[in-house]
């Protein structure tokens, strides 16, 4: 569950059109549009959960995102902060065959 207001900050709220330009997500419905439109552009992506780690301060979440854009699927990080039980603040950070894979020769 979010608590409001509720920060996600990942590389792909930049692809999704009208979303703010450092990759910063404010607030459930900001959310909610970069996944219906990452769902839609990417209808066969597939997530395979690697590992759940629980700290003091909230769970950081490894998986790997199938299908999305890199041949071979790196890892990916998502860190997820929580005060009483909710998530205040989600950071992702993508794999090196993620970010090398959206960059095309000139």
């Amino acid at each position: 569950m979010l608590r409001r207001p509720h920060v996600t900050r990942t590389p792909g709220a930049r692809l999704a059109r009208g979303l703010e330009r450092d990759g910063t997500l404010r607030g459930r419905d900001a959310i909610r549009h970069l996944y219906e439109r990452a769902l839609a552009r990417f209808p066969k992506l597939r997530f395979e959960l690697e590992d759940v780690i629980e700290r003091p301060s909230g769970v950081l979440v490894l998986h790997r995102k199938h299908n999305v854009f890199a041949a071979r699927a790196g890892l990916t990080v998502e860190t997820f902060e929580t005060t009483g039980g909710l998530v205040t603040r989600n950071v992702v950070y993508w794999s090196a065959e993620e970010v090398a894979a959206r960059f095309r020769p000139i």
